[in-house]
């Protein structure tokens, strides 16, 4: 029941972003919604590392004044922390919208994109900072619901009226309410949260910031590399085939998401729970979540992929047009990768969050060294369904690792099991 609201609170916005991709399929062609795609995986890939860990960090150093009972020091630390990670952001993002617009050659696209991004990274921060001082909910709410709220009531209705929207326009109309609801974020939780917290001088706050950088770098780097372990079969299939294809291959990408979505919101909302139980050295609890999680994410996958398979053959061109015809069985190989990240469970966010985020990381970067020159070579020979192959296969040897990891250095079985429902 703890984590009924993140999961409902991700799959309300799952669903806004799910009748987006609709939307935009109809409304663009294949070769302007192959570039969307793309572009969102830069996004909604850069966005966890802009501010370089500092977020991240947040929840550690918070984690030990909790567990320690010094709340008020936690809020300070935090709040600080926070303040630190907006100077760095907004510079950021103007660098990589430059390097956007260099990149696509498209200036006013690369400003969308930086807008868009800040947006996203406001959210984040916010997010990071209600995760950290246990408001779990409204953190979640803000990660995964803020941005989707507004894209609902504007984006959507654009999209639905518009005669003949073009990429500009619609990246505009995602890119500017993703902003609005980044700036409405950090002032909800400047307001409610730490208004009441001392004032801290900069050079403190970038001591703090620094800490948390410290910390929170590996895994905030783990993120990184994790969601472009994500997003590469997009950009292999940009750099391999046609815009066309990869169209196709971003659709696939994204409906995989909606499927991962509930293993994803219980992550995120279970790190402060999982730092907490490591200081207190209750290694058997954490056993007991891990196991309890992956049961419960490798129940929905297997009932996911039965959906998948008897009715996505018809659903996916009926709703996203026939264009799409070969998006059903690139997502039936992606499914691999899904099964392959439910058996472990968190299996990734308790080692980050118990010492081995630098083990994490290298697994993360072997794999996405592997994925790539794995992913282009059978795009060659099979297309689209090979970079389906290489990226299921990789994130199965991924997840395994770690799950072989975890038991070596605690003994703890990251498996799935029915035992904490049976209780």
């Amino acid at each position: 029941m703890k984590y009924l609201i993140p999961i409902l609170t991700r799959y309300s916005s799952i669903l806004v972003q799910f009748w987006i991709l609709v939307l935009i399929s109809r409304t663009l062609n294949s070769a302007d919604a192959g570039i969307f795609f793309v572009l969102s995986g830069i996004v909604l890939t850069a966005y966890f590392a802009v501010s370089f860990g500092i977020p991240d960090g947040f929840v550690l150093i918070a984690a030990k004044q909790i567990s320690l009972g010094r709340n008020q020091l936690a809020k300070l630390k935090v709040r600080s922390a926070a303040e630190f990670s907006l100077l760095i952001t907004v510079p950021v993002c103007i660098v990589i919208a430059m390097v956007i617009s260099k990149m696509m050659h498209a200036p006013m696209l690369g400003t969308l994109a930086g807008i868009w991004l800040l947006g996203y990274c406001l959210c984040f921060i916010s997010a990071q900072a209600l995760i950290a001082i246990n408001r779990i909910k409204t953190g979640t709410f803000v990660f995964y619901s803020a941005i989707n709220v507004l894209l609902a009531f504007t984006t959507i209705p654009y999209l639905s009226i518009a005669s003949h929207p073009n990429l500009e326009s619609t990246v505009a109309w995602i890119a500017f309410p993703s902003f609005f609801a980044g700036c409405l974020s950090i002032l909800y939780c400047w307001l409610s949260v730490f208004r009441s917290s001392k004032f801290v001088s900069l050079k403190r706050k970038a001591k703090i910031g620094l800490t948390c950088l410290l910390r929170g770098g590996p895994i905030s780097l783990g993120r990184l590399v994790q969601s472009a372990l994500i997003w590469s079969p997009v950009w292999i299939a940009g750099v391999s085939l046609s815009i066309e294809s990869t169209a196709q291959v971003g659709l696939a990408t994204r409906l995989f998401g909606v499927f991962g979505a509930m293993l994803a919101a219980i992550r995120f909302s279970v790190r402060p729970q999982i730092a907490q139980l490591a200081a207190s050295n209750n290694w058997k609890c954490i056993e007991y979540i891990t196991q309890k999680i992956a049961f419960a994410a490798s129940l929905f996958v297997l009932i996911s992929l039965i959906v998948a398979t008897t009715a996505g053959r018809d659903l996916i061109p009926l709703l996203f047009g026939q264009t799409y015809n070969s998006t059903w069985s690139i997502l039936l190989i992606m499914f691999g990768a899904s099964f392959g990240e439910s058996m472990g469970g968190p299996v990734d966010e308790v080692l980050k969050m118990t010492g081995s985020a630098l083990h994490v990381l290298y697994m993360q970067v072997l794999s996405l060294l592997i994925l790539w020159p794995l992913g282009l070579a059978f795009s060659w020979i099979f297309g689209p369904h090979g970079i389906a192959i290489a990226f299921a296969s990789t994130v199965i040897f991924l997840y395994s690792m770690l799950i072989i990891h975890l038991f070596r250095k605690h003994e703890i079985f990251a498996i799935p099991s029915a035992k904490g429902y049976r209780q």
